[in-house]
């Protein structure tokens, strides 16, 4: 099948349509449809052409149109997620809560939706999940390159048999018989999920009895179709015509391929400009929010005086800003235009209930009204203008937790209906009846309970309003998703700021990426990709683009603009002004101007030289800061990245799955809280400690290991993740149960109590050294003087040595061979892991200046642990034999060589900050997206 596509140029999009629509030989009575991707979309096109005549057109969405194909209508995702909870309980009748349940519940329902729009068999689906999961049970949601090390990694400490496991993988196995239960009950009904909306069209699709009341249709801002979509598709290519309207950076692909059966396309972030014309863009640098919002008021209301706002659009902010740019744009009289559900998130029921729930919550936990918070929410409950509108007796009651919340709520709305308020009430009676349905017994406020009302209000007020109110000479405010339709005279962009533009979202499935993509479910349109062909085609269509960030946080300090300003601040395609508020502007030498020079090869590499202003800045940070291992490293992997990093400070942050991070972090806690005891305080001299008598023995370590489930406890709650039991509810990935993680945790630290019984009796001298008080030495360089510094893991000493020891729980190799290789940048298997334990040597040595005691550096990994050989050293080369590193001391000089010649090529203005040619470190570099590597 051959597609005609159809590309945009800079020209109106509606005009684009209209010139398609005329194409066509439309005959008497023909009528034509507009397919777009989204109900937002439909709506404000369809507001846009109704001054067009003499063309018989309907614009939907591909749900909507779907939808009526199948005369089928899509029910509340809650009722949906509470069917889905009553199934699994009749069928594994173990012991779980509403509230608990409703994140798997929703993942659950969205894989069946998947499974039924790409037309996989379920059966062979879900029979083939125990054998997946034998192999992916806890590598859920981590990318493809860190698969292989996850599934060897935790396998050295789970039994595929142990109970735990084998529980987990049944509860995967009764999916079907939920599955099949959750279809049986949609037969007889029109309100159903969406995957059953889609199993009816695939069957009408099969049998050739779809009717259609359209002969003519136009596909118009897609960027990729489901298995079912594209199967609908070509059967309307084939008995119907049909155009699709697409970008001129995409292309088709696999259209061919009967195997494929899919649709999707290349997206890249190059967009096509005339070179002659470049792309205008307005750049403004914020202190604050609030500050944001003035801009862009400012900015709207000159618009709004000389033209009308119709054409106008701001791309939806987070929460936290969108309330108060909301409350700004009334202030200012400024019309606009914004999905009603997000309005009623700032209603003033919705204030207090959630304000009554948590004074009740908080009385169940601790009935002392002496606490300063209920006191604090008494206050604001009784001064709440809503307050006011209820009478004395349900005021006493809710106020002191004699009923039941939801009946207590419900007082409060039948107070409101005699009040004659209009503000929502019916939304937040029908919250209540859900509540009420789905909790079969009287149940008191808690968290969980918040948690659940919050959920249930924030489906149901997306299914029960009305998606949109239009006005004219209104602005609009739309997620960048709800744009791909959308042209803008004008566009405005709030906070981005990684991290928030783009917001990435997370696939929400039970099963990890490796399992969906065997089966073609993963879902590509997530990632980075997509999100930059979202933006750069809509900047390419807009004609007037402004864009705020905020430089700084009260709280966490310079934070680190978007992705998307770095690139189009280094992109030749846009005239860019920048505006900066009173702050030094980080990202101006990012720019050709005065202050920086970047020159671009023809291979796209960047170079930076150091011209007078960034040679002292480098002056300034080598001799006020302190520099760790991680620089130096940095510096060596790649010169480009150390300026980006620590010379202009622009905090990028890598892609990593929280449940890695957070396992390395438990794993060093574990073991510093199993030798606190022992710790020392760096203002003592540490000589001093050396020659006291306090030792770690057998009998010291087999009483401190019966501690060791306490201990694992605490580190949860020093961590600031609750106690044992709650802190699943922390993790974005719930997937990967709690129990996992401490069984783990605590096989290794018995096995490191078992190693460290070898080697009794011996003196701890530090945990984590140097994390609390700092760790450090001088060095001088051509007159600077620059302070390296460091957090040991542990260091320990028997008779005459001080191990300076580093746990790890990636890959690492102990063998070097020599310590300038340690320093070669072109030397792909540079041992930057030596470098870092070799640093943390020469520290301490210098630290506690003394050069009779041997410094043996050791790296123990978390999986070598449970091999025999427990011997962790380094081995260097010499004479072709690799000899063990017993006394870092031989090699202490070669060493402050090596490193001095570091800081010399960093303080040479000759030598310019270049990118490095090793692509495996661009691969998971947080830079990669400025340089486009």
């Amino acid at each position: 099948m051959v597609l005609e596509i159809q590309n945009l140029n800079e020209s109106s999009l509606n005009a684009q349509i209209i010139k398609l629509i005329e194409q066509f030989n439309i005959e008497d009575n023909e009528k034509i449809l507009i397919v777009v991707p989204d109900k937002i979309s439909s709506i404000f096109i369809n507001e846009e052409f109704k001054s067009i005549g003499n063309l018989n057109f309907t614009i939907l969405s591909i749900d909507d149109y779907i939808q009526e194909l199948t005369n089928l209508k899509l029910a509340q995702e809650i009722d949906l997620i509470h069917l889905l909870f009553k199934i699994k309980v009749r069928i594994i009748p173990e012991y779980d809560d509403f509230e608990n349940f409703y994140n798997y519940g929703k993942a659950i329902l969205n894989d069946f939706n998947e499974i039924d729009a790409n037309l996989v068999d379920p059966a062979k689906f879900f029979s083939n999940i125990k054998v997946h999961n034998q192999i992916d049970i806890l590598t859920y949601n981590y990318d493809q390159n860190k698969n292989n090390f996850i599934k060897e990694f935790y396998l050295y400490f789970i039994n595929k048999e142990n109970f735990n496991h084998k529980k987990y993988l049944n509860y995967h196995n009764y999916l079907l018989d939920i599955y099949d239960k959750f279809n049986t009950y949609f037969i007889s009904t029109k309100r159903v999920y969406k995957g059953f909306i889609y199993k009816k069209l695939n069957k009408n699709l099969d049998n050739n009895t779809i009717n259609t009341y359209f002969s003519k249709f136009v596909f118009v801002g897609f960027s990729s179709l489901s298995k079912i979509e594209y199967k609908l598709f070509s059967y309307l290519k084939s008995n119907y015509k049909i155009k699709f309207l697409g970008n001129a950076n995409m292309f088709c692909k696999n259209i061919n391929n009967s195997k494929e059966k899919s649709i999707s396309f290349n997206r890249e972030t190059k967009i096509d400009l005339d070179k002659n014309k470049k792309k205008r863009i307005n750049l403004y640098k914020s202190i604050t929010d609030e500050e944001q919002i003035k801009i862009i008021i400012s900015l709207i209301i000159k618009i709004k005086e000389s033209h009308s706002l119709n054409n106008s659009g701001i791309i939806r902010p987070d929460r936290s800003l969108l309330k108060i740019l909301i409350s700004n744009l009334s202030k200012s009289k400024i019309d606009y235009i914004i999905e009603n559900h997000l309005l009623l998130h700032f209603s003033d029921i919705y204030i207090f209930f959630n304000k009554i729930i948590r004074l009740q919550s908080l009385l169940n936990k601790n009935n002392n009204y002496d606490n300063i918070m209920i006191k604090f929410l008494i206050k604001e409950i009784s001064c709440h203008k809503i307050f006011k509108n209820i009478n004395s007796e349900t005021s006493t009651l809710i106020l002191n937790k004699n009923i039941p919340i939801i009946n207590s709520l419900l007082l409060v709305i039948n107070n409101l209906k005699e009040s004659k308020i209009d503000i929502n009430i019916q939304i937040f009676e029908r919250v209540l009846f859900k509540l009420k349905i789905i909790y079969t017994k009287d149940i008191k406020a808690s968290d969980e309970f918040l948690d659940c009302f919050n959920k249930i209000f924030i489906e149901t007020k997306k299914n029960e309003t009305d998606n949109l109110i239009l006005k004219k000479n209104a602005i609009k405010i739309i997620d960048i998703e709800q744009a791909t339709c959308l042209d803008f005279d004008n566009l405005f962009i709030l906070s981005a700021n990684e991290n928030t533009f783009p917001l990435i979202k997370k696939n929400n499935s039970i099963f990890s990426k490796n399992i969906l993509k065997s089966y073609g479910l993963y879902n590509g349109n997530l990632g980075d990709e997509y999100h930059n062909h979202l933006f750069f085609n809509l900047v390419k269509r807009s004609k007037t683009i402004n864009i705020c960030y905020k430089a700084n946080d009260v709280e966490l300090g310079p934070i680190e603009p978007s992705r998307y300003i770095l690139q189009i601040l280094n992109s030749e395609d846009f005239n860019v002004n920048l505006f900066e508020s009173n702050t030094q502007n980080d990202l101006s030498s990012l720019q050709n101007n005065k202050n920086s020079k970047i020159q671009k090869c023809d291979s796209k590499d960047i170079i930076i030289e150091k011209n007078d202003i960034i040679f002292k800045q480098i002056q300034n940070v080598l001799s006020t800061n302190s520099i760790s291992a991680k620089a130096i490293n940095t510096y060596i992997d790649c010169q480009l990245k150390f300026y980006f990093k620590y010379i202009k400070k622009i905090n990028a942050k890598l892609d990593e799955q929280n449940e890695n991070i957070l396992f390395g972090k438990l794993v060093h806690k574990v073991i510093e809280l199993f030798y606190i005891h022992s710790n020392i305080n760096l203002k003592e001299h540490i000589t001093d400690y050396l020659i006291s008598e306090k030792y770690i023995t057998q009998q010291i370590l087999q009483l401190r290991k019966l501690k060791v489930d306490d201990i694992i406890e605490k580190a949860f709650v020093d961590l600031n993740l609750g106690n044992i039991n709650t802190i699943q509810n922390n993790f974005e990935n719930k997937n990967i149960p709690i129990y996992i993680f401490k069984k783990i945790i605590k096989k290794i630290l018995n096995q490191i109590i078992k190693i460290d019984e070898n080697f009794t009796p011996f003196k701890v001298i530090g945990i984590e050294l140097g994390k609390e008080e700092s760790l450090q030495t001088k060095i001088k360089v051509n007159g600077l003087v620059i302070n390296l510094r460091g957090v040991i893991d542990r260091v320990d000493f028997k008779e005459d040595t001080i191990r300076i020891i580093d746990y790890k729980t990636g890959n690492y190799d102990l063998k070097i061979n020599n310590i300038k290789n340690l320093f070669d940048r072109n030397d792909q298997k540079r041992n930057s892991i030596a470098l870092q334990i070799f640093l943390y040597s020469y520290i301490f040595r210098n630290y506690i200046e003394n050069d009779k005691l041997y410094i043996k550096p050791i790296v123990i990994g978390i999986k070598e642990i449970f091999k025999k050989n427990d011997n962790f050293i380094f081995q260097i080369k010499e004479n072709g034999n690799y000899i063990g590193i017993n006394n870092f001391n031989f090699y202490h000089k070669e060493f402050k060589l090596e490193l001095i010649k570091v800081f010399e090529e960093l303080l040479n203005k000759e030598v310019p900050f270049e990118q490095c040619s090793n692509l495996k470190i661009c691969q998971n570099c947080e830079f990669k997206k400025i340089c486009n590597k």
